[in-house]
């Protein structure tokens, strides 16, 4: 084995948020899962002396948390910068940073130079955004290992506005898009149904990996803690004490399928049973179904929350009907509580569902979905209460903190050793 550290960078240029998904929760979770595990550095560099292993942390820092780490600001204008954080378009932040890094790199009037000295000395460079990948190429040691983990289930152009600015600009991006996947030496994915998904997403995949190399480092979120009982819980949301109740932690989106989800709901009160939603989360649906009477009477939706574990607890089973998915954190989420799961058959979720009998998957459809729901409405209390312990053990076992970090470290290992050790 190697005498010297293997240096690696985990790098987005965005702000790490707890609960803000993606990328950004994702490096925060893992940040604090080494950071549990091993040593940390006051400026978030991770020694782990016993596998050789020295990770440096670069982002916009912390939203929530007052933590140390590296911190990198491509802009000097504090106007702009304001204006960017607080855009409803985060693209446009990186598209401009794109084009004002290169323009700076390229002028030499580079204000970042110790994160330049960084990524010269790094052996591996962990990126989690296509445009990342392509805004720091410059300035990153050509003979460093580029790793891209891309998070969303689809092409990022997806989720532009779809206006005549942005429609002219889709080509490019689409460029820049793939350029990225074919820059990368290697990428790691949560589970081979992730990247099963993007196959489908971004069809030019399937000709890359065959010259590169695919590892896989299942991904860890903290447990979610539960400050309110149920039966307060339920007094608080005026949920009856012995109604069957599901929850709902997320975006209101098609993708997320929650059109399916309230659907399913509202065929089941049609048919005179009784069914309560407690759902979180901001989304463009929430208006389409908020004003219909019926389901009025049976949903209690809060847009935020700082305890979502308080809602998953409340509930006697928790639902996720992805129509796409990556490896979405909720599922893991609503594990550590301990509650049973529907879940649909797509990306991540197949795996996850491996490792518990407490997930139950189904087609993404109403009927589906809502014959699931009945037969989980009929369970008796100890039924469901040996899912959602059977959720909880695979949780600690497979996808807590703990787990991620030793993941992390063993996959980071395998990259460096079947790139460098193995030629």
């Amino acid at each position: 084995m190697q005498n010297k550290n293997i240096k690696v960078i985990v790098f987005t240029r965005d702000l790490l948020k707890e609960r803000g998904g993606g990328p950004s929760t994702y490096i925060f979770n893992l940040y604090n899962a080494l950071r549990e595990e091993y040593f940390a550095e006051p400026d978030g560099t991770i020694y782990i002396p016993q596998k050789k292993l020295e990770i440096k942390f670069v982002s916009l820092g912390f939203l929530e948390k007052n933590l140390s780490i590296n911190i990198i600001r491509p802009f000097r204008f504090r106007k702009l910068r304001n204006f960017l954080k607080n855009t409803n378009i985060p693209l446009l932040s990186y598209l401009l940073s794109y084009c004002y890094f290169s323009f700076r790199e390229k002028k030499q009037f580079l204000h970042f130079r110790k994160y330049r000295d960084y990524f010269k000395a790094a052996d591996i460079i962990h990126f989690h955004f296509v445009l990342d990948l392509l805004l720091m190429r410059r300035i990153s040691n050509k003979n460093s290992l580029k790793i891209l983990t891309v998070h969303s289930p689809e092409s990022f152009i997806l989720e532009l506005p779809k206006n005549n600015f942005w429609l002219k600009l889709n080509s490019k991006l689409q460029e820049m898009e793939q350029k990225a996947f074919k820059m990368a030496d290697t990428y790691i994915y949560p589970c081979y149904n992730s990247l099963e998904n993007h196959l489908i997403s971004f069809p030019y995949l399937e000709t890359l990996i065959k010259n590169k190399k695919i590892f896989y480092c299942p991904t860890g979120v903290p447990k979610l803690s539960v400050t309110t009982s149920k039966e307060e819980m339920r007094k608080i949301l005026r949920v009856p004490p012995k109604a069957f109740v599901i929850s709902y932690i997320g975006r209101h989106i098609p993708v997320k399928g929650f059109d399916v989800l309230i659907n399913s709901i509202i065929n089941i009160l049609n048919l005179n049973k009784e069914i309560y939603l407690i759902s979180a989360g901001k989304g463009e649906l929430i208006n389409s179904y908020k004003n219909i009477p019926l389901l009025s009477k049976y949903w209690r939706h809060i847009e935020w929350t700082d305890t979502p574990g308080d809602l998953i607890n409340a509930s006697d089973c928790f639902i996720l009907p992805n129509r796409k998915s990556f490896f979405d954190l909720a599922l893991l989420e609503a594990m550590s509580i301990g509650v049973p799961i529907i879940a649909s058959n797509v990306g991540g979720s197949i795996y996850v569902t491996s490792k518990s009998k407490g997930i139950i998957l189904t087609d993404v459809s109403v009927k589906n979905l809502m014959e699931v729901i009945l037969k989980m409405s009929k369970l008796q209390e100890k039924e469901r209460e040996l899912l959602g312990k059977s959720n909880f053990e695979a949780f600690q076992e497979f996808f807590s903190l703990k787990a991620f970090a030793k993941n992390y470290v063993e996959t980071l290992k395998d990259i460096y050793a079947s790139t460098y050790l193995s030629s």
